[in-house]
């Protein structure tokens, strides 16, 4: 009798344990790292909270996750793989001229330390979730520009030579519909028609004149709207 009591003892124990270990795990693998960023987003009556946390730093890649909290519970999540393992920056601001602050997270180190490169999440207030440009990340040094109703990106290469891109958001993607490239003193305006890149003029520019001065040429140098 003392012998089979004690064989259930041992038994409850030991599937006692088993469970402990199983939750421990489950725990485990829901818990967040490091805590990077946390602000609000949005209109201050939808109180969205983002957040961005460091899942893994592997040898080369940081893994990230990217959520949207409002009022206790997840709306939107998102995994992001960054080619650092540095902390990356991560900054609110209207990519895409709608007023509302969109999510930009630094994708990797600058070449030169000039051409910061991010990849951009559009804040979609009435869904409220956030949508990826997946190649924000190939047009570095991204702002919007007022007056032309573009997103500008400008770029610095060797020497002097310097590339403006003047873009709009198609279908989740960022697509170059003007083009302005310095090389030396030689300035190429070109405007994609849908299928081709045309070459709207040329022009000899003085020396001292840099990006992004160059759009200030305006009349020299229009972008046209239309």
């Amino acid at each position: 009798m003392k012998i089979t009591l004690l064989n259930i003892i041992m038994i409850f124990f030991t599937l006692n344990c088993t469970s402990n270990v199983e939750n421990s795990k489950v725990i485990k693998s829901d818990a967040k790292e490091k805590l990077l960023f946390h602000s609000e987003i949005g209109s201050q009556n939808l109180k969205i909270q983002v957040l961005v946390f460091d899942l893994k730093t592997n040898k080369n890649t940081k893994e990230l996750l990217v959520e949207l909290n409002q009022e206790g519970k997840i709306v939107f999540s998102d995994t992001l793989t960054i080619e650092m393992i540095e902390e990356p920056m991560i900054e609110l601001r209207d990519i895409n001229g709608d007023e509302t602050d969109d999510l930009l997270i630094e994708y990797l180190i600058p070449g030169r330390g000039t051409n910061k490169v991010f990849m951009v999440y559009l804040f979609e207030q009435s869904n409220v979730k956030l949508n990826k440009i997946s190649n924000s990340i190939y047009f570095p040094n991204l702002s919007y520009d007022e007056n032309l109703g573009y997103i500008s990106s400008f770029r610095f290469y060797g020497g002097d030579a310097v590339q403006m891109d003047f873009l709009k958001i198609e279908s989740d993607t960022l697509s170059s519909k003007y083009n302005i490239l310095r090389e030396e003193q030689w300035l190429y305006v070109k405007k994609f028609d849908g299928q081709d890149w045309i070459e709207s003029f040329s022009k000899l520019i003085s020396d001292d004149i840099i990006i992004p001065e160059i759009i200030a040429l305006e009349p020299e140098v229009i972008i046209n709207t239309d």
